[in-house]
């Protein structure tokens, strides 16, 4: 299940206390600009206590990278015209990778990569002589080790393959994986000591792989409930802990449920997540970890047949994962969550109402 992302933009953030500040902790509003309400956001990523950037297209269509400086949001980056930053990947420091699209003249796509130095600069990216390139996902190990991956495809999206690619400190360089067709890579994290987790599709089973010393390796998915299984993010804590999250169909009535894998260094293995009421359906499209190895994920509780949505945020909790009782932001979907340094930021779209920041106590 791919996720239509809308034009507005819902921006929560909440800080992560001790139960002894707990009544302190809360969701912070953070005011967004007026030109926001032409964004197309698409991920979060958290640098700092007074630091995050948002990256998705802006206004002009362009590919865009937006700052919180503590206060507000502000555009901090125009990149290529015509594009789209879908993915961001913190490093070392304030360093950061940012990846995604460009439309080409033919109407198809070329990847295209900017990196956080000194400043903003664009990097050439690897792209197959083909039809259309896309990037979706990126993760850093270290400064001289980052990954990103997408698809590719040569007949206007009728096929699609996986499309790795790997920053070695001086240049990006396609590398082989998985690619059973169609197949394409969606979602990406890496961990200190090498560890890299991917998420992907093919057909209409979850590609999940993980990176060894030389190569990809696929994850044996457990057999699931229902059908049209999905997974959209990915995170772990470390190289014998991650977690995938996505939706998957129920049989008896083809309603969305959330989904959740656990990776323990052997195995998959489902987790429970509970459904939001009183909707009748819901997913999942990003999870997070904090430093303290909390997870929370990101999704959506609609009602099938009205359409009518509502961003959701679940907490990992004694086992299951648990719908945490947000503000009532009516016809929006949760796209992004990312946690650090004491902050998690989660990002969604408003369909109806506009860009909107809401403040939670936790």
């Amino acid at each position: 299940m791919r996720v239509r992302r809308c034009c507005g933009l819902v921006l929560l953030a909440v800080l992560l206390a001790s139960p002894a500040s707990a009544q302190a902790a809360g969701w912070q509003l953070i005011p967004m600009p007026d030109a926001a309400q032409s964004w197309n956001g698409q991920a979060v990523a958290v640098f700092g206590p007074h630091r995050g950037y948002l990256v998705g297209q802006d206004e002009t269509g362009a590919a865009m990278v937006a700052r919180y400086d503590g206060t507000g949001w502000h555009e901090a980056y125009q990149g290529p015209a015509s594009s789209t930053y879908h993915a961001i990947a913190k490093v070392r420091g304030h360093r950061a990778w940012v990846v995604g699209s460009t439309t080409t003249p033919d109407g198809g796509a070329q990847a295209i990569i900017s990196h956080l130095d000194d400043g903003w600069q664009e990097s050439p990216a690897g792209n197959r002589p083909v039809f259309a390139n896309n990037l979706y996902g990126v993760a850093a190990v270290s400064d001289h080790n980052v990954w990103a991956v997408g698809s590719s495809s040569n007949d206007d999206y009728v096929t699609t393959h996986t499309l790795a690619e790997h920053w070695d400190g001086d240049h990006w360089s396609i590398v082989a994986s998985p690619t059973p067709d169609p197949a394409g890579g969606n979602e990406l994290t890496a961990v200190p000591g090498g560890g890299v987790f991917a998420s992907g599709y093919s057909d209409s089973t979850p590609l999940l792989l993980r990176r060894g010393a030389h190569r990809w390796h696929r994850l044996n998915v457990p057999a699931l409930p229902g059908f049209d299984d999905a997974i959209a993010g990915v995170a772990a804590r470390s190289a014998t802990s991650a977690w995938f999250v996505g939706t998957f169909q129920r049989t008896s009535d083809g309603l969305s449920r959330p989904l959740v894998l656990h990776w323990n260094g052997v195995t998959l293995r489902r987790v429970r997540a509970g459904q939001p009421s009183p909707w009748d359906s819901s997913y999942l499209t990003a999870v997070t970890i904090t430093r303290r190895g909390r997870a929370y994920a990101a999704g959506t509780a609609l009602f099938s047949l009205s359409g009518a949505s509502q961003s959701t945020i679940w907490r990992f909790s004694h086992g299951v994962f648990v719908p945490v009782t947000t503000p009532d932001v009516g016809g929006s979907r949760m796209v992004s969550i990312d946690a650090g340094r004491g902050l998690l930021l989660a990002l969604g779209d408003a369909e109806f109402s506009g860009p909107f920041t809401e403040l939670l106590v936790l």
